[in-house]
């Protein structure tokens, strides 16, 4: 999306909807956060959002920090769901159980993004302008966050984080240009605004320049009036200017009769078209999900003691029966795992459809994909290990001895202690994942000894995990270094974030308290 300037198209299309209104283009960031760590997961959302806030004219280390704490609401699914149905893949849990931890995961985030967005938007805009439009965030979280739980009760663990974000992108682009609940800003708060950027040490001269010969918003098709002032906002504007380079690589803005339906379904295309390709291959009446895991026919190899490799027409991969144990096996459905499906085919397709504007070949992009991969892989490998070792060999595992032992040491207090674990595992690996594969067999474990509910309590531990993303040094450190020009500033970051996880923690242990545990 980079490459073939579909990202830019989107970011210029944002700048001219939201008109400058601060307000407005933090919960279009939210909800376009949500839509990306439904996608790619792994940090992406802090890695691309806080530029582009940035660019929007925003402080960079209050970018940042709002952008972790945004994506803390949907991390719980990562990409298509892959902390659940992955995380927690190895623990024998049926289908319905997934379901159900996707479930009480998305009520606690929802409560939790409720209570916390609006005092997160005072990170960056006066808490009385955030006031003055609680309207429109309440709607706008409604739009984003309401489809995400109602998909996740409709017995989805895979969508909720990419279709809410979808449902919200859209959804707050209409409430913007109905301007339902917003409220326009006036002289006191922009020098509101000036102080506290004062006070943190972010002004105006931190910030990026933007290059000569930039247009105005209303040269871009912003809407201003007679006077040259947004009607939204009035005299104050975050982001009075757009880029020229933007304009340098799209052209000009298209009008509706000069083909702007074609051209925003196209530069779309990467977003509806991973969307599309998932529900068809996930939603059941459609019935492709069997074809595309069937284990038969199949051709064999024996590999001796290393086990029996098997390859089937659907090209599901499997090896069995490894260095002789009796059912330790493993598979890898390619056309069904994420991955191939839709991800290479739509990239690839992409690439197609823009490659006489892409800035960069099809070599470089895999480059660049594969070099923001390698720290997550090493992530995942050890956790993999760590995992198998932990949960082989019965009562006698790691993860058995651990979990009985907490579980004997907090009884139920022991639910406090699991959405901490899952900060814990996320502080240390980025992942929501990692941390669900590291601690999920002892949560289990844990709450089958005392009897508790499995679901709310690996519910609360992927919770946990989400929040965790907002502490992570790897997210913290990818994201200021894209921002450039915050060097030594991760602790301070930190430090504003670490109160939001443990908000939410505390939210998601109240919630289950209240509801879960009694089931």
């Amino acid at each position: 999306m980079e490459a073939t300037n579909c990202l830019p198209f989107m970011m210029r299309e944002m700048k001219v909807l939201t008109g400058g209104h601060p307000v407005a283009e933090l919960m279009l960031m939210f909800s376009f956060a949500y839509m990306i760590e439904g996608a790619s997961g792994f940090g992406t959302p802090a890695a691309l959002g806080a530029p582009m806030l940035v660019n929007l004219g925003h402080p960079p280390v209050e970018s940042v920090v709002i952008l972790l704490i945004f994506n803390t609401f949907a991390t719980v699914w990562g990409a298509v769901g892959t902390p659940i149905w992955f995380g927690f893949g190895g623990l024998g849990l049926t289908d319905d159980d997934l379901v159900d931890v996707s479930k009480k995961a998305s009520v606690c985030l929802a409560v939790s993004a409720f209570c916390l967005v609006p005092l997160a938007l005072s990170i960056l805009v006066p808490w009385k302008a955030v006031k003055a439009n609680i309207i429109f965030v309440f709607g706008s979280l409604l739009t984003c966050v309401g489809p995400a739980v109602a998909l996740a009760f409709a017995g989805s663990k895979e969508f909720p984080s990419l279709i809410g974000g979808v449902f919200g992108c859209l959804g707050t682009a209409v409430l913007i240009k109905s301007m339902f609940g917003l409220k326009a800003f006036d002289d006191e708060h922009h020098e509101e605004v000036d102080r506290d950027l004062q006070d943190s040490g972010s002004t105006s001269e931190n910030l990026p320049d933007c290059p000569e010969g930039a247009e105005d918003v209303k040269d871009s098709g912003g809407s201003l009036d007679e006077g040259g002032e947004n009607p939204i906002i009035g005299s104050l504007s975050t982001s009075a200017s757009l880029k020229d380079g933007e304009d340098y690589q799209l052209g000009p803005r298209k009008s509706w009769s000069e083909g702007y339906l074609r051209e925003i379904t196209t530069r779309t295309f990467p977003i509806w078209a991973v969307v599309l390709l998932l529900i068809l291959t996930r939603v059941e009446e459609i019935r492709l999900k069997d074809y595309l895991t069937k284990r038969e026919p199949y051709f064999s190899i024996h590999l001796g003691t290393y086990g029996t490799f098997r390859l089937s027409g659907s090209l599901v991969f499997q090896l069995r029966d490894i260095l002789t144990y009796p059912n330790l096996s493993w598979k890898y459905e390619l056309l069904y795992i994420p991955f191939f499906m839709p991800f290479v085919l739509v990239s690839c397709m992409t690439m197609l459809i823009f490659r006489k504007e892409a800035s960069h070949g099809p070599l470089t992009i895999v480059k660049i994909a594969a070099n923001r991969l390698v720290n997550p892989a090493i992530a995942l490998f050890g956790a993999l290990v760590l995992v198998q070792l932990m949960i082989r060999s019965g009562t006698a595992t790691p993860a058995f001895i651990l979990g009985t032992v907490l579980a004997d040491w907090f009884q139920e207090g022991f639910i406090i202690v699991v959405p901490l674990l899952g900060a814990l595992g996320s502080f240390f690996s980025g992942s929501t994942t990692v941390s669900n594969l590291t601690f999920g067999v002892v949560d289990k474990i844990a709450a089958e000894s005392l009897g508790l509910s499995v679901t709310s309590m690996l519910a609360l531990q992927a919770v946990g995990g989400s929040a965790g993303n907002a502490i992570c040094l790897n997210n913290i450190i990818a994201a200021s270094t894209i921002v450039g020009g915050l060097e030594g500033g991760e602790g301070k970051i930190l430090m504003k974030t670490l109160k939001y996880t443990l908000a939410i923690t505390v939210i998601a242990i109240l919630m289950s308290f209240a509801f879960f545990f009694r089931f």
